[in-house]
């Protein structure tokens, strides 16, 4: 903006704001000490602010940057008394409808983003007669191994589904490319059973290795 209407406040006397100014060649008024008519209009959108944030977190109990996502939302959208308008439609010409997004929503959809990446990425990567671990839905502690296997790519179906086929009893099953991992050290675990007991010392683990293909 060619002018700036500021206050007697320190904040904006100091070297970083002063080089700002001077940089862009924005001109200042500074406002008269004791006189808060002459920038009133700044006044009452803060007091107009905190009252939305104060209802956000009262009402509904919003805080933080989606707070101030929705209070200047609805800030900008709603109708000037000076002016007939919103500001949102005399600075841009259109009126915004769609609600903000909080930072929890966008880091989601990041996440989401990016494990339909990686989804796809492993659909081109596996090839029918590939042998893959899957993943151990059946954990009870954390010694019992994440992934189970090796299982062999019998089909690849639509949807990102594989119809795999245990290497220990033959039997198939359909599961998502998600739940399954390419072989490689960290997945050596022999097909069949895995029975973990502990002893009555509670100091020994005994693994037991049985052929029935199923997980207990």
């Amino acid at each position: 903006p060619p002018l700036v209407v500021l206050d007697q406040g320190r904040e904006f006397r100091n070297w970083i704001v002063r080089g700002f100014l001077e940089e862009f060649r924005i001109r200042v008024h500074w406002t008269t000490p004791g006189h808060p008519r002459s920038h009133g209009m700044v006044k009452r959108l803060h007091s107009t602010l905190l009252e939305h944030l104060h209802l956000l977190r009262i009402g509904r109990g919003i805080v933080g940057d989606e707070a101030w996502a929705r209070a200047l939302l609805a800030y900008n959208n709603s109708v000037h008394s000076a002016t007939g308008r919103t500001p949102l439609e005399l600075m841009r010409s259109w009126q915004q409808s769609d609600p903000p997004v909080s930072a929890d929503e966008r880091r989601k959809s990041v996440r989401v983003d990016r494990a339909n990446e990686k989804a796809t990425d492993r659909w081109d990567r596996v090839r029918v007669g590939d042998q893959v671990f899957l993943r151990n839905w059946y954990r009870r502690r954390k010694s019992d191994p994440r992934f189970v296997g090796p299982y062999v790519v019998a089909s690849k179906l639509r949807r990102y589904r594989l119809r795999v086929r245990d290497s220990a009893t033959g039997r198939t099953r359909v599961v998502h490319v998600r739940e399954t991992r390419p072989p490689s050290a960290k997945l050596r675990v022999p097909c069949g059973d895995l029975a973990i007991g502990r002893s009555a010392s509670d100091s020994e683990v005994t693994v037991t290795l049985e052929s029935s293909g199923e997980i207990r």
